[in-house]
């Protein structure tokens, strides 16, 4: 359930089996959209907030410590951090277990040295990381003494749907170190193993499958992601592990905590461990995660929640792309061809379309952007009403104003008379 200002407020799972079986979770949050309690099962646990910096203090009786900007420092549970000039995580410790990191000029993850005080590129057993250009990681190779996996993964646009997994004996393919390794092609000696992701609404990996389609790793988590995932759910096979979380992080079993590209969440509070980057001009409280709503948004980079369509991506919820958004169409031609299609989709659902373009008009207060949505819908069994804009092709984009306005909508819907934006991302796949 959600509350006057569309935050996740209770979770209830009636399941008998499994890690969120009979959950019955509750949060309050303040104004600001600081969550100061969280109910399990009837126990309550107190959260203190700073009402000048929005900083979580103390969590029950464990008070927390921070620097100047906002990193934590101690998160009251013993594990202490230390960051880089450019408020990078660099370096955990945690019962006497040290972990060194490393970024490169993108700011991505590149290096991960476990049981390690050096610095992480000249760390001996250490884990290098590789991304595409959408900043999507598509590699994770052992260096020198690290017992980890080496693993590659495929993505679908912005789905992750199967991981390629080195067998025993495989090796680079070349020159490793200092963050120079070789993509490994596949074709060393000992093969590969083809697993297969299931990704939810969000793009997040819930299960894990082999080439007999057996579950291999599965992860029924809460709302917030403080579940542990469950490595070995099918009996007699081995233990699997799997660190794609929520869309942009990688689980990080040294500290509980979650890499989010730019920030790192922490799941057990739904918050994030640093403040954004650009303080409160990013939200209310610089330390949110996707406006408390982890059931329908998601924050890849670690800086703004990302407005997603019904179903992810419009061409994957809806299959029949409109012609004129394939490559080489007039914008104008996309942007009917897109509007058209969303309005029958809209009407084949039972919405009735109430309004759009300019006519409707609406301006934040919080930003003073105008837009103008596409169309405007109602559903006449709730009454709830939807600002929808479509996106035709792969290029097409949000305005300054959208940019703006929408997420802002997102984030306080009721505030501005609706109750959510839509967005319908018509991607052309050649």
């Amino acid at each position: 359930d959600y509350d006057d200002l569309d935050r996740l407020s209770s979770a209830q799972n009636s399941a008998s089996q499994g890690p969120v079986a009979g959950t019955d979770l509750l949060w309050d949050y303040d104004p600001t959209g600081n969550r100061t309690s969280q109910t399990n099962a009837g126990t309550p646990l107190s959260y203190s907030i700073d009402p000048n910096s929005n900083r979580l203090l103390q969590v029950g009786a464990n008070a927390r410590q921070y620097d100047e900007v906002g990193n934590t420092l101690n998160d009251g549970n013993g594990i202490t951090s230390t960051y880089s000039p450019r408020n990078r995580l660099v370096q955990t410790s945690n019962a006497g277990l040290s972990t060194t990191y490393a970024h490169n000029g993108f700011g991505e993850r590149v290096c991960k040295a476990i049981d390690s005080s050096q610095a992480c590129a000249s760390s001996t057993g250490r884990i290098e990381y590789v991304y595409d250009d959408s900043g999507h990681l598509i590699g994770e190779y052992p260096v020198g003494g690290s017992t980890a996996q080496a693993v590659e993964y495929v993505w679908l646009d912005d789905t992750p749907i199967a991981v390629l997994q080195r067998r025993p004996g495989s090796t680079n393919g070349g020159a490793s170190g200092g963050g120079t390794a070789t993509a490994w092609n596949g074709t060393q000696a000992g093969g590969v193993d083809v697993y297969y992701l299931h990704p939810d609404h969000l793009d997040t990996p819930r299960v894990v499958v082999n080439a007999q389609d057996q579950e291999i790793w599965r992860w029924d988590a809460s709302p917030f992601g403080d579940t542990l995932a469950d490595e070995q759910p099918t009996g007699g096979l081995p233990s699997y592990t799997q660190n794609l979380r929520f869309p942009g992080q990688q689980y990080d079993r040294e500290t509980g905590a979650h890499y989010n590209y730019f920030r790192d969440y922490e799941a057990g509070t739904g918050r994030y461990l640093q403040s954004d980057p650009i303080g409160i001009w990013a939200d209310y409280s610089a330390f949110n995660y996707v406006a408390s709503r982890p059931n329908k948004y998601a924050d890849p980079t670690g800086l703004s929640l990302t407005i997603t369509s019904l179903g992810g991506h419009g061409s994957k919820r809806f299959p029949n792309v409109p012609a004129p958004c394939k490559k080489g169409s007039r914008n104008s031609e996309k942007g009917a061809a897109g509007e058209s299609q969303m309005a029958a989709f809209a009407s084949s659902m039972g919405y009735e379309i109430i309004g759009g373009g300019p006519a409707s008009a609406i301006t934040p207060p919080s930003t003073g952007a105008t837009v103008h949505p596409d169309l405007v819908v109602r559903d006449p069994t709730t009454g709830k009403r939807y600002l929808l804009d479509s996106k035709c092709g792969n290029c097409a984009g949000f305005t300054r104003n959208q940019r703006k306005s929408y997420r802002e909508i997102a984030r306080n819907p009721k505030l501005s008379g609706y109750d959510d934006v839509i967005i319908f991302k018509w991607r052309y796949r050649r």
